[in-house]
């Protein structure tokens, strides 16, 4: 038998909280990560696209992070490949 992993369900967006950072939501044809703007008061993106063009229809949260830290060379290592690719 295999384990079942217990995965966030799906949410309306009317149950959304709208005083978190980040979420992940549901928009027809794609997911993102994004929160709730006051300025616009609508969803917006998470990415600096500012609001949706296609309002969210669910959400879940994002689930915790990995208790694992990565060592520091791992970052340097990841640092110098994005300043590389600059």
């Amino acid at each position: 038998m295999k384990n079942k992993i217990n995965y966030p369900m799906w949410q309306s967006i009317e149950n959304a909280p709208k005083d978190l950072d980040q979420i992940i939501l549901y928009c027809g044809d794609f997911t993102c990560m994004g929160r709730w703007s006051e300025d616009y008061e609508e969803w917006e993106d998470d990415e600096g696209m500012g609001k949706l063009r296609i309002q969210p229809s669910h959400w879940m949260p994002l689930p915790e992070p990995p208790e694992e830290k990565l060592d520091e060379d791992y970052y340097e290592i990841a640092k110098a490949r994005v300043n590389h690719e600059a």
